[in-house]
């Protein structure tokens, strides 16, 4: 009788490093550090595999010899829930710091007045962000991320339907309100204090507003 395993119910997975210097994105670890938790896991199955050559030859073209090679075992747990270190492990993407500045992108449409401009108050960015009313937001305007790329604001034009009819250069876009006295090229939205979004050529226009919130932990 051939020898089977199987696993009736999972419960938690730790993956560990197996050598010293192994990363995971700009992570490193040492071996047996644990990498990955996952404690919400619903299934796990085990698979082996092999490739067989065989020699052929004689009256019939019987198979003679049989070469087995190249063996693999895979584990496959499936989880009901991702985090972000299982987005970071599957992608090989790298893990931000606790305190590492995010810019987190954003957008909203905007209905814009006879002058070509719009306000965007807090409630509207704690909705879309999911933070507190009592936030403040800083709304970058030609800011360079972490990787040098300038985070500028663009724009497109929305027809009735929402549909895309226009584009909106961002040297086109005009931000007002309150500087951001800790950051350069950011305007600090909070309590009482709202951005005003102006496009040129914009009066009576539906846009679609593309922009970066500056964001640390």
């Amino acid at each position: 009788m051939v020898t089977r395993f199987g696993s009736r119910e999972i419960c938690d997975v730790t993956f560990k490093a197996l050598t010293n210097g192994q990363r995971v994105g700009n992570k490193e670890f040492k071996a047996g550090q644990p990498v990955f938790v996952i404690d919400t896991a619903t299934a796990s199955n085990m698979e082996q595999a092999s490739t067989t050559v065989y020699a052929q030859g004689g009256r019939g073209y019987n198979r003679l010899i049989a070469w087995e090679g190249e063996k693999t075992m895979t584990f496959t747990v499936t989880d009901a829930l991702m985090s972000p270190l299982g987005l970071a492990v599957l992608t090989g993407a790298g893990f931000a710091a606790e305190d590492a500045v995010k810019h987190v992108h954003m957008t909203y449409d905007l209905a814009l007045d006879a002058n070509g401009a719009a306000n965007i108050t807090i409630e509207d960015f704690a909705r879309e962000l999911g933070v507190s009313k009592n936030d403040t937001v800083k709304v970058c305007d030609d800011q360079p991320d972490e990787n040098g790329h300038v985070l500028r604001p663009y724009a497109t034009v929305l027809d009735g339907n929402g549909a895309i009819v226009d584009w909106v250069d961002a040297d086109d876009i005009t931000f007002s309100g309150t500087a951001d006295t800790g950051i350069e090229n950011a305007y600090a939205v909070s309590t009482n204090k709202p951005l005003t979004v102006t496009v040129a050529n914009g009066a009576g226009k539906t846009i679609k507003l593309d922009l970066y919130d500056n964001r640390s932990n």
